[in-house]
């Protein structure tokens, strides 16, 4: 019951990618966490923060989206804050089609991504705020609001700086398939229209994605 080794085994099983037994000891360190009132504040909440996003992650890696959409209690409970927390909200929110959530989530990330305050003190990945961006684009067209770029166009800005990033490239092909726009899809990932191995990569790549983005 202490909540430190706790946390480094859920660490070490999540870097395994043995997820069933990293939940289990994140779900038994945030149990110990209720009752910790003797272990120093900061430890704790620095503890709580990283448990939930191996947690959140967990879950999207594993398209269980109620599961983090039905965190979001426990999480305005203990006051955990981070972008990457409101990115994963947001995702989850859109995937169930609940748009009005996805827009307020996502805002609240981008916000603090933007901010310079908040933006020195928390490292993330280059693409995260393509990726705000995108998922709200998304929220406003199911919601009929004006949009200032198109969700397409956001990627494929993005893409023209950081070409390399397979994620987002990932993302674009995958709203090309969608969108039925197949030439667009082959043309962006280099296949020939007579590849039939590279058409069989694209379709295996987007079924086995860690990520349901489609």
């Amino acid at each position: 019951d202490d909540i430190h080794y706790l946390y480094y085994f859920a660490n070490f099983y999540y870097l395994a990618k043995e997820y069933d037994l990293c939940v289990t000891y994140i779900n038994k360190a945030l149990e110990v966490s209720k009752k910790a009132s003797t272990l120093d504040k900061y430890l704790t909440d620095t503890y709580l923060l990283e448990l939930y996003l191996m947690l959140l992650s967990i879950y999207m890696f594993q398209s269980k989206f109620q599961n983090i959409f039905d965190a979001r209690y426990d999480l305005k409970e203990r006051k955990i804050i981070h972008p990457i927390i409101f990115l994963h909200l947001g995702i989850s929110s859109f995937k169930l089609n609940m748009f009005d959530f996805a827009l307020e989530y996502l805002q609240l990330g981008l916000d603090i991504i933007s901010d310079p305050n908040y933006s020195t003190l928390i490292k993330i990945n280059n693409n995260v705020k393509c990726k705000f961006e995108y998922y709200i684009a998304l929220s406003k067209l199911q919601l009929k609001e004006e949009l200032e770029k198109r969700p397409e166009q956001i990627l494929f800005d993005y893409l023209s700086q950081n070409s390399e990033d397979f994620e987002i490239r990932n993302l674009l092909a995958n709203l090309y398939l969608l969108n039925r726009q197949y030439k667009n899809t082959f043309t962006l990932l280099k296949i020939e229209d007579s590849d039939k191995d590279g058409i069989l990569t694209i379709a295996k790549g987007a079924l086995s994605s860690n990520e349901d983005y489609t």
